[in-house]
């Protein structure tokens, strides 16, 4: 059986929330290549089940890894962001390192539920962030 087409079309999404925790973020050496993007800074918000760690060849740059456990909380900063060609080359970019993007819940400081897109690491690393916090002023001690 051949039925008509309609004129209903979906319309593709024009903006994506998403979480940076780690050199992505406000202040950080990558932050660059979504700040021409962002439609919304929504502010700090944690990543349940989540932890920061460092790959096991450099501290140049933290990956998060899903814990298991609902107490650790990653944190992190939500952006809406535009669909721009830089943010589709972001993503590419984080896939071809390895990491995988997923959607999940992120928590506000009001307790709010969003939902958002974050690139999560499955492979192999090394120690823990301190503080679960990229930017944390205990790594930025450490770090130098």
């Amino acid at each position: 059986m051949i039925t008509e087409p309609t004129n209903k079309v979906r319309e593709a999404a024009s903006t994506i929330m998403f979480v940076a925790y780690g050199t992505l973020r406000k202040g950080e050496p990558l932050h660059d290549w979504i700040s021409n993007s962002i439609v919304t800074e929504h502010g700090p918000v944690v990543i349940k089940g989540a932890k920061l760690h460092y790959l096991n060849e450099h501290k140049a740059y933290p990956v998060l890894v899903w814990s298991g456990s609902i107490g650790d909380k990653a944190v992190g900063e939500l952006y809406e962001l535009e669909l721009t060609d830089d943010v589709i080359a972001m993503y590419r970019m984080e896939m071809n390192a390895g990491y995988k993007v997923v959607e999940t819940s992120v928590e506000t400081p009001e307790g709010e539920l969003v939902q958002a897109t974050v690139c999560s690491w499955p492979h192999n690393f090394g120690a823990e962030v301190p503080n679960n916090d990229w930017c944390s002023t205990e790594r930025r001690e450490w770090w130098r």
